[in-house]
């Protein structure tokens, strides 16, 4: 017979074990220290994300992590469920939490970004952002154009997401280019 509490247990270890990996990799790509957030999936007077900033005020992020066996990536594209409510919900995090450019004067705040990072066991890592997002990447990174992703239309929120091999994400696009190009979409709107 399983313990269901031990199951519960290992895999909330499992999954902070992942936040702080990822927190580890999106350090070295931000420039800054990102941590995971203290009492990850309870504390939210900090954030709602999973991994911030020291100083979450100036994040442009809400990044959520899910390390879950139930993601069948073979399979994705046939049932992208499981995916879009994932994205539903760090969507729904992200609008009510904003953040301003440390350089920036006056009250001026923006919307966080939703950034939903995914694994399972023996696959590599994703990332999930908002197609715009890509759009914007691709005109000044050529090199994005080649690489392979997964597009979802999100029905519920009338918008496409793109899913990346992380890794490849963070080594063809800086931080610099990313915050640029989610300045272009501010502008926009």
């Amino acid at each position: 017979m399983t313990d269901m509490s031990k199951v519960g247990r290992k895999s909330k270890r499992k999954g902070s074990s992942f936040e702080r990996k990822m927190a580890k990799i999106i350090s070295l790509w931000y420039g800054e220290e990102v941590i995971r957030t203290p009492a990850s999936g309870g504390m939210r007077s900090i954030t709602r994300s999973d991994l911030t900033a020291r100083n979450p005020d100036h994040f442009p992020f809400i990044i959520e992590c899910k390390h879950r066996e139930d993601i069948n990536f073979e399979s994705i594209i046939k049932s992208p469920k499981a995916i879009i409510d994932y994205w539903i919900e760090s969507k729904e995090k992200a609008n009510t939490e904003y953040w301003k450019p440390s350089e920036l004067k006056g009250n001026l705040k923006f919307p966080k970004v939703p950034i939903l990072i995914l694994t399972k066991n023996y696959c590599p890592n994703y990332i999930i952002l908002q197609e715009y997002i890509i759009i914007n990447l691709s005109h000044s990174v050529e090199k994005l154009k080649k690489e392979s992703f997964i597009r979802i239309h999100v029905p519920e929120l009338n918008e496409n997401i793109v899913i990346f091999v992380l890794e490849k994400f963070l080594e063809l696009i800086s931080k610099d280019n990313f915050l640029y190009a989610m300045s272009c979409m501010e502008e926009s709107e």
